[in-house]
């Protein structure tokens, strides 16, 4: 019996129950086994110890075996593979020794024993940022596996190769192997799902995308809290609070931070619970509490971890000690507390590279050297701008600017201290342009990505039908493509020219030539900045709190909404409009101040920060008949300018969706405008995105729906179901305009980093040079006759921005609210 009770404990071990396994083995023991047996028992009982109860009870009993003189090379190999396993977690480097011991003892035909050596010794040196040392060790387990047939180590090998590539900074590869090996993981146990959740949301969160790595956290600390597997919900816990601390949660992070190190510490895990302090100290500090105090446990912390030997873990903490002093306005002590840990090196992760840039250029600012300060800062940039380049995702490229906030906010805070409008304004366009691009990354079309949009369509269609809410096959269908797109990889680093910045010179240059002024609106710490360009010398205004423009903004998209309602009661549409003109007015006076001496017959380029995508800025008093562009940077204005406007000679395509009372009158006007156009009437999505492909001026006549949650799936609804952004923005070529004549398509959700998703920005993102679309509900009627009168401004050659500024004008007395604003290079 005893024989297979510990058969059992192997098979609960290798799903990960260990609870389950310490039990089997204690039967085991209680079957009264041979001594042969019973060692073996034992080293597999240490580990379950160690891990559910104390390493030292864990430890005692491989001591136990280990000093049975009886015990054969191949049993004490075993016993040095489990030692490993606990020093590994005690974050002990001697785990490696003992590795190195194993792979001596355990015998070359026992390759599934010698496979699950490699997998651990590998994480060892992956965990020491030795990431050649891991990749060997993981391909050499890999190769084991395949040869055992063992799916388990197949899948595990992978995974470990895969966070090896994260490491390295190849998220998307990472992201595609984790994927690889979801299935195979998942199949077997609940608890290797969720480990292998916890390792992609390291991926997620060093790509930015801050939210879904909670999501994947909060799932896989609860399912290892279900099975009492509490290293591993400690683990998922610790992980969390840097996302948390990543969104600005800093009392949520330091809560979860602090119940980790518990956990951590009841099980003597003590390396990890000094690094859970640490995070914990980390969240503290970003909250302002008591600095001084932080740096000096910090220190103490990081010389604690030196004579454990955790460089790593060490390095750590001094560089939180320097921050902490450096907050607390003692520069000497920052520097001491540094020392070489400021110093770059090969093997930091991305995050780790930013944070050591962000100090080195503190340091070189208190010690008055603001050019080296200047230097850093510019270098962290351009590291994270290689880093952009390598992801072929829109979503991806925005998320993971959120990095780059910390570094704008002291940039720009440094900018503001010197009063020098110029280089807070370079800044501006530094790190907004980091996600920003001038061509498109365009895969082969996936044969398994395209049938899974078109069933994405049919059921968000029939979903429309039932006027049911989200389903779970559409949330599953968005989840899978979302993934996909992670997946793909950039043109290149730093050769992706689209992410490069022009000086600001140039820029000023550029506005002058066009005969127009810039109004850059960027937020910093709370407040709401301005930088007016092309009047003369740079301007540096004040505009008042963030909260303040952002509550009105959202007003006065609600009350546009309901108007655009038919049938809104006569009493509840008076006082809509009532409330929107107070609000426009509201956010007219707080934003434009800047530029309200300026001639209004000069176009004007608005770059506004991503929180202010909801305003419609034609509206604005003191805008209205004006030409007005609104682009995330100058940057994107000036590389998107064509040589020239169009003509009649144009390429004009029209497509009309189901559903518009005066779609097909909208489609003769604008055929009528150019003389000339080709008309798809009850376009389907596959016409549409033909329609797009060949147009030089592409205009949609459709319903729109902006999904906030899922900004990359908001469509335009087509004769058979949904036309995602998605679907336009992977084609190999696009028109110059793009006229979406629908509701609410200009909006953008705001991602952490300052920036912005939703089809218009898919669109400019993925090479169209300007695109004319609603902030928020437009009426059918007054759709219709903008893009009438704005079609015939450009078949006049004027301009996207002054057709659309002509045809707001032109519109009569009393008509409902027209909420269009032109985006991109405009003017």
């Amino acid at each position: 019996m005893a024989e297979t009770f510990l058969e059992r404990a192997v098979a609960a071990a290798e799903v990960g129950d260990d609870q389950a396994a310490r039990r089997w083995a204690a039967r085991a023991l209680d079957a009264r086994p041979g001594p042969a047996l019973r060692a073996r028992i034992l080293v597999h009982q240490a580990y379950h110890v160690a891990v559910t109860t104390s390493v030292e009870e864990g430890m005692a009993l491989l001591d136990e075996v280990a000093a049975d003189p009886a015990v054969d090379d191949a049993l004490r190999g075993r016993v040095e593979i489990n030692r490993g396993l606990l020093l590994q977690r005690s974050g002990d480097r001697a785990a490696r020794r003992a590795f190195d011991r194993a792979l001596e003892l355990v015998p070359a035909e026992e390759e599934d024993t010698r496979c699950t050596v490699h997998l651990n010794r590998g994480v060892v040196a992956m965990e020491a940022r030795d990431l050649v040392g891991a990749r060997a060790d993981f391909e050499a387990a890999l190769a084991l596996a395949r040869r055992t047939g063992s799916d388990l180590a197949t899948a595990m090998a992978s995974a470990n190769l895969a966070y090896c590539l994260m490491l390295a900074g190849d998220l998307p590869a990472a992201l595609r192997g984790l994927e690889a090996v979801a299935p195979v993981l998942g199949a077997l146990s609940p608890v290797l799902a969720a480990k292998c959740l916890a390792n992609r949301a390291e991926v997620l969160l060093a790509a930015g995308l801050l939210v879904e790595a909670a999501d994947d956290l909060e799932q896989a600390a609860a399912t290892f809290g279900r099975h009492r597997n509490s290293y591993e919900q400690a683990e998922a816990e610790h992980q969390l609070a840097r996302v948390r601390l990543a969104l600005g949660e800093d009392a949520a992070a330091r809560r979860l931070a602090r119940r980790a190190a518990r956990r951590f510490d009841s099980r003597g895990l003590l390396a990890r619970g000094a690094g859970s302090r640490c995070l914990a100290l980390q969240a503290q500090l970003a909250a302002g509490s008591r600095p001084a105090a932080v740096a000096r446990e910090a220190t103490g912390t990081a010389a604690w971890f030196d004579e454990q030997g955790l460089r790593h873990e060490a390095r750590r903490a001094r560089l939180l000690a320097a921050e902490a002093h450096l907050a607390a306005r003692d520069p000497g002590g920052a520097a001491s507390a540094a020392g070489d840990a400021a110093e770059p090196r090969p093997r930091d992760g991305v995050v780790e590279r930013l944070r050591v840039r962000r100090v080195r250029a503190a340091l070189a600012d208190a010690a008055g050297r603001p050019g080296d300060a200047d230097r850093e800062l510019r270098t962290a940039v351009r590291d994270l701008q290689r880093q952009v380049g390598l992801l072929g995702s829109l979503e991806l490229r925005s998320a993971i600017a959120v990095h780059a906030q910390e570094i704008a906010q002291v940039a720009v805070g440094r900018a503001l201290a010197q009063g020098d409008p110029r280089r807070v304004l370079d800044w501006a366009e530094t790190t907004r342009a980091l996600s920003s691009r001038t061509a498109a990354v365009t895969p082969p079309r996936d044969p398994e990505e395209s049938a899974w949009l078109q069933q994405l369509r049919q059921a968000r269609a029939e979903e429309r039908e039932r006027a049911a809410g989200g389903t779970g096959a559409v949330a599953e269908l968005e989840r899978r493509l979302r993934h996909r797109a992670w997946q793909r990889e950039g043109a290149g680093g730093a050769r992706d020219a689209g992410v490069r910045p022009v000086p600001v010179a140039r820029l000023a240059d550029g506005l002058a030539g066009a005969g127009g002024a810039m109004l850059a609106v960027l937020a910093h710490r709370g407040t709401l900045l301005a930088v007016v360009l092309g009047d003369g010398r740079p301007r540096l205004a004040t505009l008042g709190p963030v909260v303040r423009a952002v509550e009105d903004a959202r007003a006065v998209r609600a009350d546009l909404d309901l108007l655009a309602v038919r049938g809104t009661p006569a009493v509840i549409a008076d006082v809509a409009r009532r409330s929107l003109a107070s609000g426009l007015a509201r956010l007219s006076a707080q934003l434009l101040a800047p530029v309200m001496g300026l001639d209004p017959a000069r176009p004007l380029l608005v770059a506004p920060t991503a929180v202010l995508s909801l305003v419609p800025w034609g509206m604005l008093k003191g805008l209205r008949g004006r030409t007005v562009t609104v682009s995330a940077t100058g940057t994107s204005w000036l590389r998107g300018r064509p040589g020239e406007w169009f003509s009649r000679g144009a390429g004009v395509e029209a497509v009309l969706g189901p559903g518009l009372d005066h779609g097909d009158a909208e489609l003769d006007a604008v055929s009528r405008a150019w003389g000339g156009a080709t008309l798809t009437r009850r376009a389907d999505a596959a016409a549409a995105r033909e329609a797009a492909a060949r147009a030089d001026v592409l205009h949609v006549a459709a319903h729109g729906v902006h999904e906030p949650q899922s900004p990359l799936f908001s469509h335009l609804r087509m004769a058979d179901g949904p036309l995602f952004g998605h679907e336009l923005h992977d084609l190999p070529r696009l028109p110059s305009h793009v006229v979406l004549s629908a509701c609410e398509l200009g909006c953008a959700e705001t991602r952490a980093g300052d920036e912005r998703l939703g089809m218009t920005a898919a669109l400019l993102q993925a090479g169209v040079g300007s695109v004319v679309a609603g902030v928020a509900r437009v009426e059918d009627g007054v759709s219709a006759q903008v893009a009438a009168a704005h079609h015939r401004g450009l078949a006049a050659g004027l301009a996207p921005a002054r057709a659309l500024a002509e045809a707001l004008a032109g519109l009569p007395d009393g008509s409902p609210p027209a909420p269009f604003v032109c985006f991109g290079s405009g003017w």
